[in-house]
């Protein structure tokens, strides 16, 4: 992976000071490819969670369709290890996956991503 641009970097260095307990945050696209990411504390390879959260997108986008929710913007995964949040970065074909500790309030997850995919967004 290269390295993480400047501004994208700041972006996700802001996200891990704004969401305590976050442990990555990857920006990939519809491929599984890694834009940019940040490690915050022990996690997965940044790659191998891309393309697994990329093989994910064909199977909840055709959730959302037959639960007639219009595109998919969000999901999550909540286990006993954690929670992932995968976010669309509105406008693009770019997606955002933020794990967090187990214990974090989903809430302030989603929140947390929601805003940092806004702000990637405007960047890209």
């Amino acid at each position: 992976m290269a390295e993480t641009p400047g501004s994208l970097a700041a972006v996700l260095e802001e996200l891990g000071r704004a969401l305590p307990g976050a442990r990555l945050a990857v920006l990939l696209d519809t491929e599984g490819l890694v834009v940019a990411s940040r490690s915050f504390g022990p996690g997965p390879d940044p790659a191998g969670l891309a393309a697994v959260v990329a093989a994910c997108f064909a199977g909840m986008g055709r959730v959302a369709v037959e639960a007639r929710l219009g595109p998919g913007m969000e999901w999550s995964i909540a286990g006993a290890g954690g929670l992932l949040v995968c976010r669309r970065l509105p406008g693009k074909e770019l997606f955002l996956a933020v794990l967090v500790d187990p214990g974090t309030w989903q809430g302030r997850a989603r929140f947390a991503a929601r805003v940092t995919a806004g702000r990637l967004a405007e960047l890209l």
